[in-house]
Order: structure tokens, then sequence, then C-alpha cells
């Protein structure tokens, strides 16, 4: 595919330069490009009753290439249901300066796989509530907060770093901030190619393991999944790059060496939480998060986070809780036999920690949530 960009896009919006940014209703056009290919361009409002109907169909087209916005925002909800139909289309989104994208607009402009924008065409600021709600209320307050976490997963499934979230909420209904062009890249608010491309292949992926599975785990499977195999090999993982190998199954026991990360030992016994295991000729106990089980499936060795926000001690809660949080999560069965809810991607170091930081801040996930390499993951049982 041809890669698009800023400059690619100008030439066919040349003639919506001059749009009335104030238009109240929501407008979509389709503009023929030198190429045979057609962009959709959107002006307006987005209202609580515009309906995408004629939308989703035309975004749909083969022919459809990208689609560029002049608009004020409006309703988050109705902007958030746009985004997600140029998502699931697999189009881009392009915007220029002339054309601005604000407030809501701007979480429908994230839908886009690869998303272009000049310097100051993105807007962002505070949502607000409708005036007859009184802020003041309790139920105002848990308004404000189901908002903030709808808008939150969204950005997070649309691969927008939650962190812009702290600078969107320091200016008012009444304000907007228009971010440049490394804000755009610092929050991933523009992407690469090479990101593009990911995001193409994975949208792939699932459209073909969506014709293998169901999002319902069936019966006759769910003895196989919760099985736990056997622990015989495994590498070493931690945070501070090496662990100890202690004489007992004790944390205050003694060192008998200290092995690095990446280090393979063999695993000869499995009392939880302790690994009796043999390295170099040497015998002694590792704790059980402190090894990547090869014989587990739940990831490759590496060193990315996962973000564990809740645990369960049974599948069933598990799995209502991933089908009805507004989350983008998971569920992995443990070597614990419990299962761990996590957000259904993995992070860099840094990335995690900042995200883990923002989420609490922002009340979006619980406080007692954190970064983890997960080692002890045995596979992933819920959802596809």
């Amino acid at each position: 595919m041809k890669r698009l960009c800023v400059n690619y896009a100008i030439p066919f919006l040349l003639a919506f330069l001059f749009a009335n940014s104030a238009r109240a209703d929501l407008m979509f056009y389709p503009i023929d490009l030198d190429s045979g290919a057609t962009a959709i361009f959107i002006e307006g409002k987005f209202s609580y009753n515009d309906d995408l109907t004629a939308f989703k169909k035309m975004v749909n087209s083969p022919d459809v290439k990208f689609v560029s916005f002049n608009s004020v925002g409006g309703n988050v909800e109705k902007a958030m249901e746009l985004g997600r139909a140029i998502r699931q289309a697999g189009k881009d989104t392009i915007q220029i300066r002339r054309n601005n994208c604000e407030s809501a607009c701007a979480l429908a402009f994230y839908g886009g796989v690869y998303r272009g924008a000049q310097a100051g065409s993105i807007g962002v600021h505070r949502s607000s509530l409708p005036s007859d709600i009184d802020i003041t209320t309790q139920g105002a307050v848990e308004s404000v907060q189901i908002h903030i976490a709808r808008t939150t997963a969204y950005m997070i499934e649309m691969g927008i770093d939650p962190a812009l979230l702290e600078l969107t909420l320091q200016y008012g209904s009444d304000d907007i901030r228009y971010l440049s062009s490394s804000e755009m890249q610092r929050y991933s608010v523009t992407t690469t190619y090479e990101q593009e491309e990911d995001k193409r292949y994975a949208k792939k992926s699932r459209q073909e393991n969506n014709k293998k599975a169901t999002r319902t785990i069936e019966p006759a499977l769910s003895n196989d999944l919760l099985k736990i195999p056997q622990a015989t090999n495994g590498y070493v993982r931690h945070a501070k790059g090496s662990v100890p190998l202690k004489s007992s199954a004790n944390r205050n026991s003694a060192n008998i060496a200290t092995i690095k990360n990446g280090d393979q030992v063999n695993i000869l016994t499995d009392k939880r939480p302790w690994f009796k295991v043999r390295h170099r000729g040497r015998t002694g106990y590792m704790h059980v998060t402190w090894l990547w089980v090869q014989n587990y499936e739940a990831t490759n060795f590496d060193y990315l986070r996962f973000i564990q926000i809740k645990s369960f001690d049974n599948l069933s809660d598990a799995e209502k809780y991933v089908r009805t949080t507004s989350l983008p999560v998971e569920a992995y069965l443990a070597s614990n036999n419990w299962f761990s809810i996590v957000l259904d991607k993995r992070y860099m170091l840094d990335d995690a920690l900042n995200m883990v930081q923002t989420l609490k801040k922002n009340e979006i996930i619980p406080s007692d949530s954190f970064a983890t390499l997960g080692n002890t993951y045995v596979r992933k049982v819920c959802c596809n």
C-alpha cells in the first residue's frame, strides 16, 4: 500500500479549506483522488442522534483510502463510534491545519490505522457535562468517572498513550490546546509507517483467528484450558536483572549463587510458591515469580510488561468481568489456579509504569494494579 502523508492529502482537500467550522449538523463527502481512489471529508458537530449507517457503508468501500475532518467536536460517544468504524474498515486519517479537528473530533481521528496530521491541527480539552447537571452531586461525579474510563479505554484501544489525558484535563471546555508535532508523536496521536503496517497485520490476524474461535469458551475445551503443565525448564526473568539461588524454600535462607537474566535452569520439583532447581551442577530454590517457564504458553521470552488490574479465583467471574468492563482486557490462567485480568497489550517497562500511574491517578484501574512480567501466567483463557 502507498504510504499516506499530510502533504499527499492536501491537494485533494483544497476545495474544503474554507468549510464552515461552525456547522451544526454532521456531514461527510466523498472526494475523488487523482489516483482513482476516494477520500472522505467530514465536517460539522457530532450529535448523539447522528445516524452513521451511511458513513459506515461509505468508509468500507475498497476505494476509500483515508478520512479527514473539519469539526469542533460534539458528542464524545458518537465520535468514538465513528472512530471505531474507521478502524474496523482499516482506513487512515489525515488532518491539515486549515481544517482543524477539535475536542471530540480528535477521538474520531484516533480511529485511523495510520494517522498523519500537521502541527496545530488537532485540538484537545476537557469534556463538559450537560448544563442541566449539578456537578456537585454524587451522580455527576460518577458520570465524570465513567466518562473518563470509557474515553481512556477507547484511547488505549486505538493505540493512543493515555498519558495524553493528563494534558487534556488541564484545559477546560471553553479552551482548546492544539498539539505540536512532537506532542502528537510522543502520545502516538500520529503514527509511523511501521506502526501502520503492524496494525494492519494485527487486524488481519484477528480476522483470521475469529474464523476459528468465538468469544465464548466451549465447555469441551475448558478442561484443557485449565490444565497447568508440569514445569520442567525455565529461564531467569526478573526486573533486577538477576536472582539468588536459595539454599531452602525461604526468602531468608542463604544464597548459594546469583543467576543472571536469560540463564536456563532445570526445574526438579514444583512446590508452590517455590521451584527446586538445578543450575550448572548446583541445586537450590527459586521463587516461582523469578522464572519464565518454558512449558507455559502465555508469552515469549522478552521483557515486555503486562498491566494486571484484577484477579479471580474462578473462570466464571473472570469471564464475566472481561465481557462487562469498558476496558480492553483479557484473562490469563495463573500457575496458582487463579485468573489474572490484564490490559490486552504489553508494554516496555517505562511505558508500563507511566500508564499504571496515569490510569490509577484518574481512577481508571484499581489502586492495587501493577506492571508485571507475567512469569506465572500459563495461558490466555478469555476471550478471543
